[in-house]
């Protein structure tokens, strides 16, 4: 069986998210939980960002602060 299949695959990815969502909380300025949807602003840049309790997908990225890490 694959590390990635069955329920604990399923586990590993709701804390994946759960991780996800804390890593991104200083950073939400707008949010509507109803969609799941988050606005997030980083230095001179924001992003549309959907977070699931299986994924994340980020979209409308703009700025340079986004891609450079320091």
């Amino acid at each position: 069986m694959s590390i990635f299949s069955g329920s604990s695959a399923v586990n590993r990815s709701r804390v994946a998210a759960i991780a996800m969502r804390e890593a991104l909380q200083p950073f939400i300025v707008r949010q509507d939980p109803h969609h799941r949807f988050a606005l997030i602003e980083y230095g001179n840049g924001s992003a549309d960002v959907y977070l699931d309790s299986d994924g994340m997908m980020a979209n409308h990225i703009s700025g340079e602060d986004l891609w450079i890490s320091s």
